[in-house]
C-alpha cells in the first residue's frame, strides 16, 4: 500500500500538468467552435474587417494547436477572445436587442422572483391502482 501511495505522489505533479495542458486544449477548442458559430449565425452583423480578424485569430489557435506548446496555445487563445469580444460588443452596440424577446426582461426579472419563493409542503404518494 506504501508503495501504491509514493507512485501517487510521484505521479501527482505529472497529473496535474497533464490535467492543466487538457484543459488549455479544451479553452482553446471550445472558442475556436463558438468563434466560428457565432461568425456563422450572425454573419450579415459582423463587418468584413472584424470578420477577417475573427478568421486570422482562429486559424492561429487552430496552429498552435497543432504544436504542444501551451503557452502558445493559451496566448492564441486570449487573442482570439479578446478579438471575440471587441466583434460582439460592437454588435450589441449597433442593435442593444438583439436576441432579445419582447418582454424577455420582464419575464426574467419575474421568473427571479419566482425561483427565490420556497414552499414548504406536505404531500402523500398515492397510487393509482389503489383509487380505483
Amino acid at each position: 500500500i506504501e508503495k501504491a501511495v509514493n507512485e501517487a505522489e510521484q505521479h501527482a505533479e505529472e497529473d496535474k500538468k497533464r490535467k492543466e495542458e487538457v484543459e488549455i486544449r479544451n479553452n482553446a477548442d471550445s472558442a475556436v467552435y463558438q468563434t466560428e458559430k457565432t461568425m456563422k449565425d450572425l454573419a450579415d452583423k459582423i463587418e468584413e474587417a472584424d470578420k477577417a480578424k475573427l478568421e486570422a485569430a482562429i486559424n492561429d489557435v487552430k496552429e498552435a494547436l497543432k504544436g504542444t506548446d501551451n503557452d502558445r496555445i493559451k496566448e492564441t487563445n486570449d487573442k482570439l477572445m479578446e478579438a471575440f469580444n471587441e466583434v460582439s460588443q460592437k454588435i450589441y452596440a449597433q442593435n442593444p436587442d438583439a436576441g432579445a424577446e419582447p418582454g424577455g426582461q420582464q419575464e426574467a426579472e419575474e421568473n427571479a422572483e419566482d425561483a427565490e419563493t420556497v414552499y414548504d409542503a406536505d404531500y402523500e404518494v398515492v397510487d393509482d391502482e389503489e383509487q380505483e
